[in-house]
């Protein structure tokens, strides 16, 4: 504890020349060291009721405390700070603008730092291009930092929502994209030479393609080619034009298959569109074959009994180009459009957290009641997804 006293006009000078470097040593964490500023202020007014030689001191005192408060300076270099990094940035940030406040709170909370962090960026993410022209892609932002899961946790605000600005959306054309967003938590090694964990926080953002344009000008094509290989049928068995004519069919098929290759990166596997188009080429191959059949038939059949051979063909190959079709629609609606399906209702569901925020807001304080608290809308991975898996 602190004694001030003042016997006579020398003294109390050396007294205020020791609190003075007191205060000036205590000002520079004012919101750590509030407590003892308090009482080096009320001893100021004790010993202003006793003697006079504090008073000049005191008012100082208040005046550059008071200052100090309304200021709410945070000096970074000279404090703690959650030295944040970004670890799928591609590049360097390109304009970036840090800034620290303070806030107060009435109660006798601690007050909190609040950091406002502006960057803009490339980042770098991994396609998943399984269900390619009719996929869903995760746009994510990985938060971490140089220091270990031991000095800090980094958690979504619960008390307000992360959003999106749809309206700023630059690639409306050829993408949608959803409203809502996730995060969820991770721990990490790899960034760094040490065998440090630290926390990553993952923050995703939904696109889903808009396939207009290859269906139209991929896929409507390649079933123009499939469906008119039924027109070769029109010729004659034994005519060598009816093999020519789905051979060309084929080739054509190979020259969009080129084409779709070109708008894709080069990947290991097969997406949708490739699927399609190489059972157009099985399909058109199959023809061929059928052809060729038919014309060596020709050679030890009469042709009465090639042509009943002919037509069981046909529509042995029609049946199977309807099955592949409906297969293959059902087959996208479980796994590609049905991820689709989940979007739309995560969506609901931010919307309808989003208004619930709203309303606890606006909505009276002081009733007595204890308020439910709603689920954030930051969920960890597999929740929700849980949740979507029992109900589709």
């Amino acid at each position: 504890m602190l004694e001030v006293e003042t016997v006579d006009s020398k003294k109390t000078v050396d007294e205020n020349v020791k609190l003075a470097k007191v205060f000036k040593a205590l000002s520079s964490n004012i919101e750590k060291n509030n407590e003892l500023l308090n009482r080096l202020l009320e001893l100021t007014l004790e010993s202003e009721s006793n003697h006079q030689g504090l008073a000049p001191l005191r008012s100082i005192l208040s005046k550059d405390l008071s200052a100090l408060r309304e200021d709410k300076v945070f000096e970074p270099s000279m404090m703690w700070t959650p030295k944040l990094i970004i670890l799928n940035i591609d590049g360097s940030i390109e304009e970036e603008h840090i800034d620290y406040s303070i806030l107060h709170s009435n109660d006798d909370n601690p007050p909190r730092v609040q950091l406002m962090w502006r960057f803009k960026a490339f980042f770098k993410e991994n396609l998943e291009l399984q269900h390619f022209p009719v996929d869903v892609q995760d746009l994510t932002i990985s938060i971490s930092t140089e220091r270990s899961i031991h000095e800090i946790e980094i958690i979504e605000d619960q008390s307000s929502l992360s959003s999106v600005n749809t309206q700023a959306f630059l690639d409306a054309s050829e993408w949608n994209l959803y409203n809502h967003t996730e995060s969820y938590r991770d721990k990490t090694t790899v960034e760094y030479a040490r065998s440090t964990v630290h926390p990553i926080l993952h923050i995703q953002c939904r696109v889903a393609r808009k396939i207009g344009y290859f269906v139209w000008n991929i896929i409507f094509i390649v079933f123009l080619i499939i469906g008119l290989t039924f027109a070769s049928y029109s010729i004659e068995v034994n005519s060598p034009d009816r093999l020519m004519c789905n051979v060309t069919l084929f080739l054509t098929a190979v020259a969009f298959k080129l084409v779709v290759k070109q708008s894709l990166p080069t990947i290991s596997y097969l997406t949708y569109l490739d699927l399609y188009v190489l059972a157009a080429l099985i399909f058109l191959a199959l023809n061929a074959t059928q052809n060729a059949a038919m014309k060596s038939l020709a050679y030890v059949y009469q042709m009465k009994e090639v042509k009943i051979y002919d037509r069981n063909a046909i529509v042995s190959l029609a049946a199977i180009f309807i099955f592949f079709h409906v297969i293959f629609g059902i087959y996208i609606a479980f796994t590609a459009t049905r991820r689709r399906w989940k979007m739309q209702e995560k969506d609901k569901l931010y919307q309808e957290k989003k208004d619930y925020i709203e309303r606890s807001r606006m909505s009276p304080r002081g009733t007595g009641k204890r308020k439910r608290r709603y689920p954030p809308v930051a969920q960890p991975r597999g929740s929700l997804e849980s949740f979507f898996e029992n109900r589709f």
